[in-house]
């Protein structure tokens, strides 16, 4: 509880999110942490996966070492709200784990994604693209980079039709569940803007 409190003392004056178990909410609350949205853990195995169409112009997936550092970050800056470079820059030379980029028709970045070890198989994330289509090609190629068989996890924003959809599509069923909070720095009276990219 000491490191929890000097935390949330560090953290005084600015919003702060955690992702936690259902049954620990009435303790999130006391920290004052209000319930926002669920998260999914979506398992499946990996195999041959269904062909997704693309636009006719769109080029294949490549690795990311194609991609400069800072062109990554760019990109991620427009999904997550904080600044993360340092992030960004360790998660994506994580070993045994490969990550995958994508440009679009136009020739800009598309979309990106990591698939990791974990304690059992794999993970992906995250998984970030500008449409369905083009996460769903992201989803595929990475599967496709580790041993057939193996157990996949996806961990899906219930909020996001998009991302429940492409683990359903692959045959990926629901195993764990927990509930995103929120401490609000501010009240925030303003409508929430539509947002339109594809996160994972």
């Amino acid at each position: 509880m000491a490191l929890w409190r000097a935390a949330m003392a560090r953290l005084t004056g600015r919003t702060v999110g955690l992702d936690g178990v259902v049954g620990q909410q009435n303790n999130y609350r006391q920290s004052g942490f209000e319930p926002a949205h669920h998260n999914m853990r979506y398992q499946g195995v990996a195999a041959p996966l269904p062909t997704v169409a693309l636009p006719a112009a769109a080029p294949a997936v490549q690795s990311l070492a194609a991609w400069s550092v800072d062109d990554v970050c760019s990109y991620d800056r427009a999904f997550f709200p904080d600044e993360r470079s340092e992030f960004v820059r360790h998660w994506l030379v994580q070993r045994g784990s490969t990550a995958l980029g994508v440009r679009g028709a136009d020739g800009e970045w598309a979309g990106c994604g990591v698939i990791r070890p974990c304690r059992s198989g794999y993970k992906v994330g995250p998984l970030l693209a500008d449409n369905s289509a083009l996460a769903a090609q992201l989803f595929d190629a990475l599967v496709g980079c580790v041993p057939p068989g193996s157990s996949i996890q996806l961990d899906v924003p219930c909020t996001n039709p998009y991302a429940v959809a492409l683990a359903e599509s692959r045959q990926m069923q629901p195993v764990f569940q927990t509930r995103a909070h929120v401490r609000r720095a501010c009240a925030h009276t303003a409508a929430a803007p539509a947002v339109w990219n594809y996160d994972v």
